[in-house]
């Protein structure tokens, strides 16, 4: 995967994210008013969560660097970091 795809993919999922139609805030409709949840995850628990679904599922190791959210690394360097720094609680 290029670093390009992997950008994209990061990209998609930040701004969903940060999206207040999907999380926070109200949606009203025609019929009736709904209102969505808090967020859950902050950003960084975000990019967390999609750099261990790439590794899950597609054997693709990223961690952030610099203004990338993903670049891609080995495994070994892949679980060290994420040792160090995962926010997700199991």
């Amino acid at each position: 995967m290029t670093q390009k795809e992997l950008n994209v993919i990061f990209s998609i999922t930040i701004s969903i994210h940060e999206n207040n139609w999907f999380t926070g805030g109200k949606v009203e409709t025609r019929d009736s008013k709904i209102f969505k949840k808090p967020k859950r995850r902050d950003r960084d628990q975000v990019q967390e969560w999609v750099s261990k679904q790439l590794s899950e599922s597609l054997d693709i190791y990223t961690i952030p660097c610099g203004m990338s959210w993903g670049t891609e690394v080995s495994k070994e360097i892949f679980d060290e970091y994420w040792k160090d720094h995962s926010k997700i609680t199991k």
